[in-house]
């Protein structure tokens, strides 16, 4: 190197006139954490440090932090920039290997508390935070079912068995369970009739489940205990129980908790196999292990982050559903009177009264405790155990000791110990000598001692056991065996397969040993098996048995199943047997079906004695909810839903498929029923098997059943039709270029008012023209057994409403309304009204006839019509920095939406929507439309790079004025002042706390008093809101809100503390309250407590509230009073003049669209996606002329309070799947 070049390269200060460069700046920064933006804030920053102004809004704005105030204390003050962990900007001609070694540690830091990043080119601030100081982020699982989809219904299962000889008398039995069922709750009745015993009637009791507690009433057995069985009592029981718990998945196993820096897809591996998979947010979380299966085993975690960077960690993992979830002890206390078992046909009273109580918790991952305690008749028993899982190994004890000193024991284990599975269990009594013998209540009985043993081990395709037991019992001969056997399949294949078996058994009567070798072949159709077998038994007790000595056996069966010829499954078998001195033939028939199960068996031997026997089994429910009733079932099981599909199609079939399982096939006009088992909710579906095109719904049904529940689902199934006919008015004019709604998409006359589609029945269909006033058709009843049908001519008939001339016919425009008193009805003369409505319109019609022929002509892209309004835009200059804008008073209309160019906002003329009619509480009112105001059209979102400029089609103009309301009385109509959007929902919080959202409205307060009584006075002091979502195909839902807050980390700060206390919700923005179409009903109101914002919901008002945010009412939810609506206008009043600084806009794009049409369609379906995220946004449509790649309408909407809540706004949407893009202006 030369001389001085060291001292060239090497500077201590900056080059001259770079000096700024080196001195610390002060800017506002993006703050970060796990990836996700969270706050916008000024730092001051140099090379090397920087310091942030507010470090308390960032640290208030970090989720799930466990100490703030350390945490403050880390991001105080001058901070450690640590750029050198900045990620670096990579091409994408970079390599794989290249890319995942320039990115392995970038962005990743592990403070002991916090620390930062911070990226100067971009100026944004990344917060790291240590695991220690981060709460355990929950799974967002719902823990409980739903309410019941059942109301009243009844279920009763029979079951029956039959046998004879010609030697013996005829025997038979059935038995019986009714369940009638309502909700969460039942009665159950269980009895028998037997031709020995007669009727039986076992139990009788009335269930209630309260999510995890179940409260029984009746004849009924108690819980048994690990040394004590269980006894019959009159009484009472309360238990917790796990039946409608549906996190059992995650809660029976233990917790897989991980720290992830970034944003990583977790595998969870187990004896080196994928169990499961999941994406995961950065931060502390825990693992789903709902697929995981039960046992305690290794798992392997395999964590890639986001990035490319890999790493594994080993963990041991326990699930069992004997130990209780952590979070959910076991608990139960029951008390009765004991009931004799042996005095038919009622249980009789003994008049020894019985409590018993017991608990079981889970105090580790794999360790849990309990105790019983039992009382009856000057007995007092008490009984502790344990239960304990390791390692390939499980190990359950129980010790139990009466107040008489008897005393019991229990133990048992099972395990694997160098590839040999072992279990044991030993259970012994010892019982004193009682001075009387004719105790009714006697727990532990004699003495006796019990023991069962078992060892398996697999050598390769060889299966070798032991079996040992023994018993042993006070004043009763002992009785013990034991023996090893061994299994080998000799053969196996597709359909072919020969197996051995050898056994060998000592007891204390005699010795056996038998081999024997069995052939079978299996087809779908057929199946056939082929036995022999040796036998040696050699007696220690009896002398010259004729069962003694070595002899052999043979047989053979054959079965024939049905697949396709009937609607069940029918199975034909037949066999023939030959023992050492006897012989015979067998045969059976068993048939399956929606009808239930069916059996029948026959044998007829000869030999040394001839006998023919008999055997029949019989298995059916009968099932009704009120509506239908429904016999069979293919099984027995204690709830169901029954299937009806009603409509025209004769030819049409469906699979009913349950969870994805075909549950049988079912036509028009019948019914299937399908017991399922309960505490569960079922996903339902159709499937086509074939016949005609049809319509129906496809959607998933969820249907939730407790015990006893039986839910009918309909579907209805109309064939399709392809019509065609001519839309003309009542002039005979055709009316061309028109939209005909709800006639399947894309529907619309042509220049001569034709059109063709498809119909799956008849009906009323709204005609939207392009231009002109929009009317209704009816498409009569189609022609029976047709694929097509000519409609003709259909007349048109406009449904803009007519007021009467004629004094006689006034009646007719006289309706009845709500005078605001209860009960109290007031009729209401709207011809006034109309009469009035229809001078304005016309005036306006004049008016707007007279100014057209002064604007410039123009090119129109697209027609106007009642939801879209569209309008020309031309080039105008770049506008200013600051400039002045005339301003008018704000007001509301029914969606307004903008098609606006790219081009700089421009001061468009104004189109004035079509009326419409509205319904609100008290005196009726219509909408007028109002003056022309000026408003700004959307600026440019996006500048599109071009080799020219792009070329702006269209003149800009925007809709936004609303439409006032007037008072209407049979005397004077009055145009009143409206508020401004900002005035009526002033009141009105901005985010609230959803709770459930329930199909009912009716139990939404059960759903509140729940929450309430599970949330320990946290929601004492809040407010319960209803809110009516109409969600089209996926039906109509009433969402339960409390916790009126004004931003969104408040709102969000009371659903943390709910989650922790075991209930279930998520944060939403606001709608407005709004008044429905069908009547003055309130789609947001107050269920509990009280609010200035929101009316109390009135039982006959919360059946027909809507929740559609497009139209005109009271968005605050409060009346207007009688004064302002009686104020007019100013019409001499002028626009106020404002300064208007204008700065960066950014706006979240949903979409890009070939028409504008789509456009607003895709708006109103993400709408009802967003869940809330939307509301008191407008929808804007900006018109793009991109050259060769055609003319666009993008979908977007503004986000004025800048960048950082855009794109909350855009992770939220992408949360519910819904795309989207931040974009700037």
């Amino acid at each position: 190197m030369p001389a001085g070049a060291e001292s060239a390269i090497k500077t201590s200060a900056a080059p001259k006139g770079f000096e700024s460069l080196t001195e610390p700046q002060t800017t506002l920064v993006d703050v970060f954490f796990a990836g996700r933006p969270i706050a916008s804030t000024l730092a001051t920053f140099t090379a090397d440090t920087i310091t942030i102004a507010n470090p308390l809004e960032v640290v208030s704005n970090i989720p799930n932090v466990k100490n703030s105030e350390t945490v403050l204390t880390s991001l105080t003050g001058e901070l450690n920039s640590n750029t050198d962990l900045v990620c670096p900007q990579i091409t994408e001609k970079v390599s794989a290997e290249v890319r995942k070694a320039l990115m392995a540690d970038c962005g990743r830091l592990l403070p002991k508390v916090a620390a930062i990043i911070f990226d100067e080119s971009k100026f944004r601030l990344d917060v790291y935070v240590g695991p220690e100081f981060l709460f355990v982020q929950k799974l967002d699982l719902n823990r409980f079912l739903p309410p019941s989809d059942a109301d009243a219904s009844f279920l009763t299962s029979f079951g029956g068995a039959m046998s004879g000889s010609d030697e013996a008398k005829n025997t038979y039995s059935f038995s019986n369970q009714t369940i009638f069922g309502r909700g969460e709750a039942r009665l159950r009745i269980n009895n028998s009739y037997a031709s020995t015993d007669h009727w039986i009637l076992d139990t009788v009791t009335g269930e209630f489940d309260r999510n995890e507690q179940r409260f029984v009433i009746g004849a009924m057995r108690t819980r048994s205990m690990d040394t004590i069985g269980e006894f019959k009592m009159l009484g009472g029981r309360f238990t917790t129980t796990t039946d409608t718990r549906l996190d059992l998945g995650v809660g029976f196993g233990s917790q897989l908790v991980v720290f992830l820096p970034r944003d990583a897809q977790v595998d969870i591996l187990k004896d080196g196999r994928l169990a499961a998979t999941k994406f995961y947010q950065a931060g502390k979380t825990t693992l789903d292990t709902s697929r995981l299966p039960d046992g305690a085993y290794d798992v392997t975690l395999r964590i890639k982050e986001a990035g490319g960077d890999t790493r594994e960690e080993s963990r041991f993992y326990v699930k069992t559903a004997t130990l209780p979830p952590a979070d959910s002890p076991l608990y139960y206390l029951e008390s009765g009177i004991l009931l004799s078992e042996d005095s038919p046909p009622y249980p009789e009273l003994n008049k020894v009264g019985l409590i018993h109580g017991g608990t079981f918790w889970r105090l580790t991952e794999n360790l849990g405790v309990g105790g019983d305690l039992l009382a009856g008749e000057n007995v007092i028993v008490g009984e502790a155990k344990g239960l304990y899982l390791g390692r390939d190994m499980k190990i359950n004890v129980a010790g139990v000791m009466s107040s008489d000193l008897d005393l019991g024991a229990t133990v048992g284990a099972t395990g694997e110990v160098w590839d040999v599975t072992y279990s044991l269990s030993v259970r012994r009594n010892w019982s004193r000598e009682k001075s009387s013998t004719t105790a009714i209540f006697d727990p532990l009985g004699r003495s006796s001692t019990q023991i069962r043993g078992n060892l398996n081990y697999q050598w390769g395709e060889a299966q070798w056991s032991l079996q040992a037991l023994s018993q042993t019992n006070d004043n009763a001969d002992d009785t013990w065996s034991w023996g090893p056997s061994l299994s080998y399949p000799v053969y196996r294949d597709a359909e072919w397969s020969a197996f051995m078996r050898a056994e060998a058994t000592r007891s204390e009567s005699e010795s056996v040993a038998m081999a024997r070798f069995q052939i079978r072949f299996n087809e779908p159709r057929w199946s056939a098996t082929a036995t022999v077998a040796a036998t040696d038994n050699n007696s220690e007790t009896s002398v010259g048995n004729d069962n003694e000595g070595v002899f052999g056996d043979g047989s053979a069966n054959v079965a024939w199943r049905d697949l396709d010829y009937l609607p069940g499954d029918l199975t034909l078998g037949a066999g023939v047997n030959a023992a050492q001195r006897q012989r015979s033939m067998t045969g059976k028939v068993d048939y399956t079906s929606r009808w239930g199960k069916y059996s029948f068996d026959v044998e007829n031997s000869w030999g040394e004695s001839s006998s023919t026997r008999w055997g029949s089994n019989i298995a059916t429910s009968v099932i009704t909810n009120g509506d239908i009733i429904a016999f069979g079932g293919r099984e027995r099981q204690d709830s169901g839903i029954v299937i009806s599909l009603d409509g025209t199609s004769k030819k049409a079939e469906f699979n009913v498929m349950v969870d994805g399982s075909n549950k049988g096939v079912v036509k028009v006009g019948d019914r299937l029923p399908v017991l399922l088992s309960p505490y569960n909710t079922y996903v339902v579906r159709l499937e086509s098997a074939g016949g005609d095109f049809v319509s129906f719904d496809s959607e998933n049904r969820d249907i939730t059943l407790y015990p006893g529940n039986i839910v009918g689902v309909v579907w209805t199934i109309n064939p399709i039709i392809a019509v065609f006919g001519r839309i003309i008015r009542e002039d005979g004019t055709p009316v061309v270029f028109a939209r005909v709604d709800d006639a399947g998409k894309g529907t619309f006359t042509d220049d001569l008012g034709y059109f063709q589609t498809e119909l799956s029945k008849p009906g009323t269909f709204m005609v939207r023209p392009a231009e002109g006033q929009a009317c209704e058709i009816v498409v009569p009843a189609f022609p029976p057994d047709q694929d097509f049908a000519d409609l003709k001519d259909l007349v048109c008939i406009d449904v803009l409403l007519e007021a009467n001339q004629s004094p006689g016919d006034k009646d007719k425009n006289i309706q009845v309304a709500d005078a605001g008193k209860e009960d109290g009805k007031k009729e209401f003369d709207w011809a006034p009204v109309i009469s009035a409505y229809k001078k304005k319109l016309e005036s306006n019609t004049v008016e707007d006839k007279s100014k057209s022929k002064e604007k410039p002509s123009g090119r129109n892209f697209y027609k106007k019509s009642d939801d879209v309004q569209t309008a020309d835009a031309k080039d105008t200059p770049a506008e200013p920095l600051l400039r002045k804008t005339e301003t008018v008073p704000e007001a509301k209309v029914d969606k307004p939406v903008v098609v606006a160019s790219v081009a700089p906002a421009v001061k468009p003329e104004v189109t004035l929507p079509e009326p419409t009619s509205i319904e609100p509480e008290g005196p009726a009112v219509v909408s007028i439309p109002v003056p022309e105001v000026v408003v700004e059209t959307p600026p440019v979102i996006a500048p599109v790079v071009t080799s020219g400029p792009d070329k702006v089609t269209g003149s800009p103009r925007n809709l936004l004025a609303a439409v006032p309301e007037i008072l209407t009385t049979p005397e004077v109509a009055t145009i009143p002042d409206v508020p401004t959007v900002e005035e009526a929902t002033s009141e009105r919080p901005a985010w609230l706390v959803q709770l459930v959202a329930l199909r009912r409205p009716d139990r939404l307060r059960d759903a509140w008093r729940q929450a309430s009584d599970k949330a320990s006075g946290r929601l004492d002091r809040q407010t319960a809101y209803m809110a009516r979502a109409d969600l089209g195909d996926r039906g109509t839902f009433f969402r339960l809100q409390t916790g009126e807050a004004t931003d969104r980390q408040s709102a969000q700060d009371l659903c943390n503390e709910l989650q922790d206390k075991g209930l279930t919700c998520r944060v939403v923005k606001t709608k407005a309250a709004v008044l429905s179409d069908e009547g003055a009903a309130k789609s947001f109101c107050a269920l509990e407590g009280t609010s200035s914002w929101a009316p109390s919901c009135q039982p006959g008002l919360v059946g027909t509230a809507s929740a559609s945010p497009s139209k005109a009412g009271a968005a605050s939810g409060r009346s207007t009073p009688q004064s302002e609506l009686s104020q007019q206008p100013d019409p001499k009043q002028q626009p106020t003049e404002a300064l208007d600084i204008l700065g960066p806009e950014y706006r979240v794009q949903l979409g890009s669209h070939l028409t504008a049409q789509d456009a607003i369609d895709d708006w109103r379906r993400i709408e009802n996606l967003s869940e809330g995220f939307l509301t008191g946004l407008e929808p804007e449509v900006a018109q793009v002329d991109l050259k060769r790649r055609g003319i666009w309408h993008r979908l977007q909407v503004r986000i004025p309070e800048g960048r950082i809540a855009a794109r909350n706004l855009c992770d939220n949407l992408t949360d519910l799947s819904v795309s989207c893009l931040v974009v700037r202006r």
